[in-house]
């Protein structure tokens, strides 16, 4: 098969700072699928510059096949009209398929689009004939377009046969052993150093019993001597053959202070309507009970934070009305992140209520940990000021949390990471979200928005969803000794 692009050990590095990435090798062949997945700030972005000639790696070679023709559609997309971000991001896309390439480059696309376009773009990938490199966060998209995936983390590249889904089992099955591992050395280097302090308390107890008159006692402390330096000697040996294994990094998983107490319902929406921009909605009633989940869906444009906003008591509707009782506690998590740039994380989330133990639990499990935990808010990235803005409505004991967006700019561990929190989050949840998985995770009323229609309890189709990730799970390699069936999605 025709190797498309084809690159030996490349690293690359700006000036004055640590490489990005070394020795980065792969081939992309002809009518490949494949998904580039990593944390935020691992060089993603940068490699695929380096891949359509835009930078030039600082060591290694990448060879491309005569003729290569190529199509790209980046992050930042701007047409001269009022459409919003999500139509001018489908619209850009749907441009750059439809000339035909050997390979189309894709970063981040999923940004902003609502579910329908989503769909519709997983579609279009799947009928593309040209290869596909599509640089993604997004698991439900990457699991229907991938037939390899690659992960660069840790400066390094990892390229894995299957989907986002396989990377994540086989990760998880890496990080069980890579413990199990750890636990079984250390319990030999304890067993090591057992047997070495009781030679040690043996040739003590021989000198001790040199101390009297007996020539004899002497010559068996010396002997005890060098038994003891001999036995050391091998079990220092026996240690260093027990090295303890490296451990996965810590993962993001979000940690929150149980809330109060709240009252049944903590909201109720009556005939609401909102009008703002090419938003119109109307007939909105609902309620929210203690510790349930009311999504928000629905097209670009269709008014998702606009009435989330409404709901929270941000603005007033223009027509019916939003009761919540003065008892519940609300924190707020907007689309746009903190943008403070002299505050540290500890300091936001003191700021926010809690305690300096409390914050510096909220901001580990947020993933901001040693220099990160430290810098200031303004110098993070987007993903790690969206996991701290997550860690401050957290931080605030809220019994009603309104999140508006919030996996944009998380990495795909992070969003995992959202997913088990907004499951066992002891609160009440309002969340506008074009994320299925995400979605799927809150397993609640899901409200589908139209301009100029009374919303309707529908948008994602959850049971049809969970089947999707239920068959996705069961593909994915499993750990051994484990069950054989994927647990369902809950």
């Amino acid at each position: 098969m025709r190797a498309l692009l084809s690159a030996n050990r490349l690293g690359f590095s700006f000036p004055a700072t640590p490489p990005l990435f070394t020795d980065v090798s792969f081939t992309v062949p002809q009518g490949a699928r494949i998904v580039l997945v990593g944390p935020n700030g691992a060089g993603k972005s940068t490699l695929v510059r380096i891949l359509l000639g835009e930078l030039t790696p600082t060591t290694g070679r990448l060879e491309q096949a005569t003729g290569l023709t190529w199509r790209w559609s980046g992050q930042r997309v701007v047409h001269p009209d009022a459409a919003s971000g999500g139509e001018r991001r489908f619209r850009d896309l749907m441009e750059t398929l439809s000339v035909s390439a050997d390979l189309v480059v894709l970063d981040e696309p999923t940004n902003h689009l609502d579910f329908d376009r989503t769909q519709a773009l997983a579609t279009r990938l799947a009928s593309y004939a040209g290869a596909v490199l599509l640089v993604t966060h997004d698991r439900w998209l990457g699991d229907r377009v991938a037939d390899t995936t690659w992960l660069l983390d840790h400066q390094r590249l990892r390229v894995l046969s299957g989907t986002p889904s396989h990377l994540l089992a086989v990760e998880a099955q890496e990080a069980a052993a890579a413990w199990s591992h750890y636990g079984e050395a250390k319990k030999e280097r304890q067993r090591i150093a057992s047997s070495m302090h009781q030679l040690d308390h043996f040739a003590v107890k021989a000198h001790q019993a040199a101390g009297s008159t007996m020539p004899s006692a002497e010559r068996r402390a010396k002997q005890m001597d060098k038994r003891v330096t001999a036995m050391k000697r091998r079990l220092e040996r026996e240690a260093a053959r027990v090295p303890l294994p490296d451990l996965p990094d810590a993962a993001v998983r979000f940690r929150f202070p149980d809330p109060p107490a709240s009252p049944p319902t903590v909201l109720r929406a009556v005939d609401v309507a909102v009008a703002r921009g090419r938003a119109r909605l109307s007939g909105i009633t609902a309620t929210v009970p203690r510790q349930g989940r009311l999504v928000l869906t629905g097209a670009n444009g269709a008014g998702k934070t606009t009435l989330l906003e409404v709901l929270a008591g941000r603005r007033p509707p223009d027509h019916g009305r939003v009761e919540i009782p003065p008892n519940v506690t609300v924190a707020f998590c907007p689309q746009m992140p903190v943008g403070e740039s002299d505050r540290t994380a500890a300091t936001y989330l003191t700021a926010r209520g809690a305690t300096p133990d409390e914050a510096q639990r909220l901001a580990v499990g947020a993933g901001l940990v040693g220099p990160r935990l430290r810098a200031p808010v303004g110098q993070l990235s987007g993903g790690e000021r969206r996991r701290l803005e997550i860690a401050g409505a957290l931080a605030q004991r809220a019994t009603l949390i309104f999140l508006d967006e919030p996996t944009l700019d998380l990495d795909f561990r992070a969003r995992e990471a959202l997913y088990a929190m907004v499951r066992a989050l002891p609160a009440a949840l309002v969340v506008a979200t074009h994320d299925p998985m995400l979605a799927s995770a809150l397993d609640g009323t899901v409200l589908s928005l139209t301009p100029g229609k009374a919303p309707t309890e529908s948008g994602v189709n959850l049971d049809q969803l969970k089947v999707q990730l239920d068959q996705a799970a069961e593909a994915a390699p499993k750990p051994p000794g484990r069950r054989r069936h994927a647990p369902r999605v809950k």
